[in-house]
């Protein structure tokens, strides 16, 4: 058999394949028994939008709770010290409670304002910590101790296999860590005496 006849046998033959395997899929697809895999996607989700939440950010406003301030007068050429001991205040509060999913959700809260917080969820508590200042000669001097804190609010958003359906406004406001500002300004005079 020539190189010819070889090659027009397997013309034919995969023509008549070809034809048989229509057949076949056309037949078919006339029954209903079979899995039809859905069209594919030509934007898939990621995996990581898979039965997610993630939460977006209103407004966020960083403030100090302060539990102790004082202004200390040294009208002597020779620094001095000031010693305190301050009761400040730790706490989470979280506008969804404190079950499993609300500390879950306080996370993804935190981590979207991107400051932690220094509490579990629902502590309200005082720690007490001890501060001793150099207080400059000639200067008044401002100190001022307590705890850094965040409010914000926002939204948490649930996502199924990259479809939101669930909305949930919430409000968090924590403590994140604590302070002790100084702050001394040149004074030559003499210390007012109230």
């Amino acid at each position: 058999m020539g190189t010819g006849k070889v090659s027009r046998f397997f013309e034919r033959n995969m023509k008549w394949l070809f034809l048989k395997i229509c057949k076949y899929n056309r037949e078919r697809s006339l029954t209903s028994t079979y899995f039809t895999p859905k069209k594919r996607d030509t934007n898939p989700v990621p995996m990581s939008l898979l039965n997610v939440a993630s939460a977006t950010e209103t407004s966020t406003t960083l403030y100090k709770a302060s539990k102790w301030k004082t202004e200390i007068c040294n009208d002597s050429s020779i620094s001095d010290q000031v010693s305190r001991t301050v009761n400040r205040r730790i706490w989470a509060d979280f506008s969804l409670g404190v079950d499993s999913e609300a500390e879950a959700n306080f996370g993804i809260v935190t981590g979207t304002v991107g400051y932690s917080a220094e509490a579990s969820l629902g502590v309200d508590t005082e720690d007490s910590v001890s501060y001793t200042w150099n207080i400059p000669g000639d200067t008044i001097t401002k100190i001022d101790a307590g705890s850094k804190a965040v409010k914000t609010n926002g939204e948490i958003v649930k996502y199924s296999r990259g479809i939101a359906y669930e909305r949930t406004l919430v409000d968090a406001d924590y403590s994140r860590m604590e302070y002790a500002d100084k702050n001394s300004m040149n004074y030559y005079g003499t210390c007012p005496s109230s």
